[in-house]
């Protein structure tokens, strides 16, 4: 369920970002912006990079991270967002419409979404997704729940049908990340995605059909976004720009902000928080969202032996503190983001 919770977080969350963004965000440290171009955001990003962080959010097992659908919201869409008001919001599609016996839904991508390389997004990008979430050969990097229910994906133009083989009725889960057929075909999904967001076949450009490009990953800093002005269904963004800088110290995070090293962060909840709350020049903004924590034991073969005893697993979840946990649970889903 990895994936299904982060991508129903994933227009929550860039929803704020977006707010931060477009509202009071400075550029490159100065004071104001304009409304039309608004420079760079710099965003204090919580988690990334590291020796074994991987971009390709279709391997939900491997690479799927809450901060990874921040990075690339903005670059890989999908049929739908949800949105801060809880309901989907169609994204790469203008409408769609839905039928039972068997269930099948018809979704009509928009006639000017397109990858930044000019080549518009198809019904052979909705099939492609769907043949390499239920490829064998990613069997142990992709959770199939879903795929595994759709007999069929027909339509290679702005016109698709997804029919299933059973009711499926988180349906518009699906399809929240849609891969670009003419780039990744014949490609090893387990690498090709890993350090860069990209066309191999284009010497590894830059692919996007959202409003940025992701343009550089150093695992070490940060993450940059560009403006893709080649390849987007909607208005320019008025960000030039959007540079994740990774700090993931959250004392580190906190005087980054208060210090104007960064334009923006999105952290959890901690009292420390407080003292900015009057400080001027910082906008925070909180929100409900449907992150959720939880604990998992894994038993198999990477896993601790010990771990396959049931009295194990017992006494390590019945020696937590439920209430404070409760409490904590609570917490984090009230978000802030300063700007």
């Amino acid at each position: 369920m990895h994936r299904r919770k982060l991508w129903l977080c994933a227009g929550v969350v860039f929803a704020a970002l977006a707010l931060a963004a477009t509202g009071s965000a400075r550029v490159n440290g100065a004071g104001s912006v304009s409304a039309a171009k608004a420079g760079t955001l710099i965003f204090g990003a919580e988690q990334g990079g590291g020796p074994d962080w991987c971009l390709n959010l279709i391997l939900d097992v491997d690479c799927n991270a809450f901060w990874n659908v921040v990075f690339q919201t903005p670059v890989i869409r999908g049929a739908f967002l949800f949105t801060p008001s809880f309901k989907y919001k169609p994204d790469l599609i203008s409408r769609f419409t839905l039928k039972h016996n068997p269930q099948r839904v018809t979704y009509y991508i928009r006639k000017n979404a397109k990858w930044s390389d000019g080549v518009q997004v198809t019904g052979k990008d909705w099939r492609f997704t769907w043949q390499t979430a239920m490829d064998a050969k990613y069997k142990d990097h992709i959770d199939p729940l879903g795929w595994q229910d759709i007999s069929s994906v027909k339509g290679n133009g702005k016109v698709v049908t997804v029919t299933f083989k059973r009711n499926f009725a988180a349906w518009q889960q699906l399809f929240g990340y849609v891969l670009p057929q003419h780039a990744l075909a014949g490609t090893d999904m387990l690498t090709v995605w890993n350090d860069c967001i990209c066309n191999p076949k284009k010497g590894n450009a830059p692919i996007a059909d959202g409003p940025f490009l992701l343009t550089k990953f150093d695992r070490g800093s940060g993450i940059t976004l560009e403006k893709n002005t080649r390849g987007w269904y909607g208005k320019p963004a008025k960000l030039s720009s959007i540079v994740f800088r990774f700090i993931t110290n959250t004392n580190s995070e906190i005087q980054a902000i208060r210090g104007g090293e960064v334009d923006a962060i999105y952290p959890q909840p901690q009292l420390a928080l407080a003292d900015l709350k009057g400080q001027a020049g910082l906008k925070i903004q909180t929100h409900l969202s449907l992150s959720w924590e939880h604990i998992e034991i894994q038993q198999g073969s990477k896993g601790n032996p010990l771990a396959k005893q049931k009295w194990l697993r017992q006494a390590l979840i019945t020696g937590l503190n439920r209430n404070a946990g409760r409490r904590r649970s609570t917490a984090r889903s009230i978000r802030r983001s300063a700007c």
